[in-house]
């Protein structure tokens, strides 16, 4: 019985290393309050308003945490569908009941837009970018794409929109492997 049970175990590891992936959380921010993916325009030169849109329809999401960066200022966030905030309008601490998926808007950020770039970026408190899913409440990193006005790329941590949420696969190993990490 203890051969067989170990057998089996052997399997289920090498089963679960093939195969798993790690859960992708996305967000933008966007010229569009219903197209995340709008992530350059023209300056406005006055007072803008842009979308930050959760993309990435994962496992649902329950919290999240990241600074609102670049070279507009920021004057306020609002939150949208449910998101609330419990932090300042560049710190954002988010918090959403449901459990919900991408692509959803979940706030407004409104900003001087003279020309420049705004971007999800790491917490100036901690160095957090993360999203909290619902299942286990786990910290994931979060890929992003910002938005930018004067003629430049958008900020982003992914080679392009088709990456967003893209997961990043597990290696498979062999049991030897595996093993030898326990020497």
């Amino acid at each position: 019985m203890k051969r067989f049970m170990t057998i089996l175990a052997v399997l289920s590891v090498l089963v679960l290393a093939t195969s798993a992936t790690a859960e992708v959380y996305g967000w933008t921010i966007s010229g569009s309050a219903t197209d995340p993916f709008v992530n350059t325009g023209t300056a406005a030169f006055g007072v803008g308003f842009f979308t930050l849109h959760f993309v990435c329809d994962s496992d649902g999401m329950s919290a999240a945490e990241f600074d609102i960066g670049g070279t507009m200022t920021v004057y306020a966030f609002t939150p949208l569908n449910g998101y609330l905030n419990a932090g300042g309008a560049t710190n954002l601490m988010l918090a959403v009941g449901g459990c919900p998926v991408g692509p959803l808007a979940a706030g407004t950020v409104m900003a001087l837009d003279l020309g420049g770039a705004i971007y999800p970026m790491d917490s100036a408190a901690n160095a957090l970018n993360v999203t909290v899913n619902c299942a286990a409440t786990d910290m994931f990193d979060n890929n992003y794409i910002g938005y930018s006005t004067d003629g430049s790329a958008p900020v982003s941590n992914v080679a392009d929109a088709s990456a967003l949420c893209v997961g990043t696969g597990v290696e498979p190993s062999n049991w030897g492997a595996i093993k030898g990490l326990y020497r």
